[in-house]
């Protein structure tokens, strides 16, 4: 499955997307800058085709320190050029002069007293270029962008979330109903031809053959969740069911957040047309400060969403998740039903697996929104709050021509 836009379907070009590294640049705006004292060392670095993780663990690596100890505001994606902050805990200046990592650039550094956290920035400046854009591109992104500035950006969470295959999900689902054969399966095996990596493909058919290590060995290091699952894996003697009492729930929670973001898509999806409306028992989700209230007055309440203060928020399934009333709750059922008698056990399965859940707004802000054209290149910026995809934007000015998966819906009905 797909996605609906928000705008137009017939608005729309084609283009490149992510041609290059350099073609897609990503600036953190931080919510404080380091005061100059403390035992954390921030350090404003530039990264390359990397993730958030993959530096982390090759600073550890170089430093000699536990990956717990580096702090971020936000993760990044791997293809791009991303500048943030990170936290080192106990680290000198000068321990950081001598350390050399491909792909990876330190700009700025300065001490700090607390550790960076999930959460700690603004937003992020995206500056994202479009290879092969034809003459109409510019006028087309324009109009797009102005309707964006008005009624804000669908608030999906991007593809990057589930995966390249866009099963993520379908692993979280079954680490819900505890299916493990399923997990171990979609994790480390069940190989596809979607599969950029042909080292994690032939790991993946390693597996599917039962040879353990030898998929063990073709798994990149950065790789932590399939390494460690083969890891324990080969030390019950391939017993799945051993290895998953074994395992941390914490390494797996990746997959049930994906989950969770799917089915807060699929609301999204259904309100699509009116996600700058507020509707009775609507929760309203406070811009300047992520607070909710239950609309009481819709009317009243509608003013404050034209002024882009609240919007409608949906659902991020765990124990904080408060339930609407009215439309809302209908639409949420519905979709959270859909194959299943009983959404509030659904609901208790994430709440057992120490899930906090809340709410989401349906839209965030466009700002700042820049459109440039030359040489058949377009270029775009734009501002968008933190916890937000800029390929929310690409697809709407792309639409079909956005390369992204075929989203699979996870069965609610097996293993229970």
């Amino acid at each position: 499955m797909k996605w609906p836009y928000l705008t137009e379907p017939e608005q729309k070009f084609s283009a490149k997307f992510k041609s290059s590294p350099q073609h897609f640049i990503v600036e953190e705006i931080p919510a404080y800058l380091p005061a100059g004292e403390g035992e954390h060392l921030y350090i404003w670095l530039e990264k390359t085709n990397l993730t958030t993780d993959q530096v982390i663990f090759r600073l550890s690596q170089a430093l000699g320190m536990k990956t717990k100890n580096i702090g971020y505001a936000g993760k990044k994606d791997r293809v791009g050029v991303t500048r943030q902050w990170l936290s080192l805990w106990r680290i000198k200046k000068e321990q950081i002069v001598d350390v050399q990592i491909p792909g990876v650039t330190v700009l700025q550094m300065d001490y700090h007293k607390n550790k960076l956290r999930p959460g700690h920035l603004q937003g992020n400046r995206f500056s994202i270029f479009l290879a092969e854009a034809d003459a109409a591109a510019p006028g087309i992104a324009r109009h797009l962008f102005a309707k964006l500035e008005t009624t804000g950006v669908a608030n999906y969470f991007g593809p990057q979330r589930f995966g390249i295959k866009g099963d993520n999900q379908l692993i979280g689902m079954a680490i819900l109903q505890s299916d493990w054969q399923r997990v171990f399966r979609l994790v480390l095996g069940n190989p596809d031809e979607v599969e950029k990596s042909v080292q994690i493909l032939q790991a993946r058919i390693l597996y599917e053959k039962g040879q353990l290590t030898e998929a063990l060995n073709l798994w990149p290091k950065e790789q932590f969740i399939p390494r460690n699952l083969l890891r324990r894996l080969i030390e019950t003697n391939g017993d799945i069911a051993k290895t998953a009492r074994r395992f941390s729930g914490k390494q797996l929670i990746f997959y049930l957040h994906a989950l969770q973001s799917f089915w807060f898509n699929r609301c999204l999806a259904q309100r699509i047309r009116e996600i700058n409306r507020i509707w009775p028992g609507d929760l309203a989700y406070l811009h300047k400060n992520g607070a909710v209230f239950r609309v009481a007055d819709a009317e009243v309440e509608q003013e404050r969403a034209d002024r882009f203060e609240i919007s409608p928020s949906g659902p991020i399934l765990g124990r904080k998740m408060i339930e609407p009333e009215e439309k809302e709750l209908q639409l949420e059922a519905k979709v959270f039903s859909d194959g299943r008698p009983d959404f509030s056990g659904l609901k208790s399965k994430f709440t057992r697996r120490n899930l906090d859940g809340g709410r989401r707004p349906y839209r965030v802000p466009f700002q700042n929104a820049v459109v440039e054209y030359d040489n058949n290149r377009l270029l775009l910026k734009f501002d968008l709050p933190a916890g937000c995809y800029a390929t929310s934007v690409i697809r709407e000015l792309l639409k079909e021509n956005f390369p992204e998966p075929d989203y699979q819906i996870p069965d609610f009905t097996a293993g229970n």
